[in-house]
């Protein structure tokens, strides 16, 4: 609905004296067909496919779930949204939603695949301020989902992938995750990737990613012929 509304011509006002009574439920009183994760998703694929335009693209690697629904005719859908003139999901992004966790431009989006163990770059369910990691790659999105924005974040979420400098023993520097920048590009945030050679080098430091030991990610002397510093980045376009 507010897609609808601000993209359309519309706008939404906050009331300084309003207030609002919501009650909240543990779980919904409510039975669906097919289970309420079910109604959840195909609503919220439908949502993505008229109104977001390429960005629907973040949506489903966050929920792989939602992509196998069936999300009906979207016909008369699409036509109300042309007939209305309304704007892309981008200005939308920009000029009302600018904090939103989506990058405006990137260059990837999927799993970071090692070329030599075939696993993937994780977040394990972690939070800023905690390590990174790797596991066998799954190929459903989620905790892999990974973009590399314009900027040279390497970015799942609201989180960015950054030198851990507390777990720097004889120079080994670890992999972290921190809250991106919603204003500037935070410096220690951007990276490098060659794709020929599936390096990807921190600028600031001038290390690359490199896979040390089963599940470690650390920031190393760039060594080209190396496996473990090898990565392909899925969906990445020059």
């Amino acid at each position: 609905m507010l897609l609808k509304v601000w993209t359309c011509g519309g706008s939404l006002e906050i009331h300084p004296c309003s207030r609002v009574g919501h009650v909240f439920r543990k779980q919904t009183p409510y039975t669906f067909p097919g289970g309420t994760a079910k109604v959840i998703h195909h609503n919220a694929a439908r949502t993505a496919e008229v109104w977001m335009d390429e960005y629907k693209q973040f949506f489903y690697k966050m929920v792989p779930a939602a992509r196998s629904v069936d999300v009906g005719d979207l016909t008369e859908r699409k036509a109300l949204r042309e007939n209305l003139q309304c704007r892309s999901f981008r200005w939308y992004l920009e000029n009302i939603y600018p904090e939103a966790p989506i990058p405006r431009g990137f260059r990837s989006i999927g799993q970071i695949k090692n070329r030599g163990t075939s696993k993937c770059v994780d977040t394990l369910g972690r939070s800023a301020g905690e390590a990174a990691g790797v596991t066998v790659c799954h190929g459903i999105g989620g905790n892999q989902a990974w973009s590399l924005t314009s900027n040279g974040e390497v970015r799942s979420d609201e989180t960015c992938l950054a030198p851990d400098r507390a777990a720097d023993k004889a120079k080994k520097i670890g992999l972290k995750l921190e809250k991106c920048s919603t204003t500037s590009v935070n410096v220690n945030h951007q990276f490098d990737y060659d794709a020929e050679a599936g390096l990807l080098k921190h600028r600031l430091t001038g290390r690359c990613i490199e896979l040390f030991g089963d599940a470690l990610l650390q920031l190393r002397e760039c060594i080209p012929t190396l496996d473990a510093q090898r990565w392909q980045l899925e969906g990445y376009e020059t």
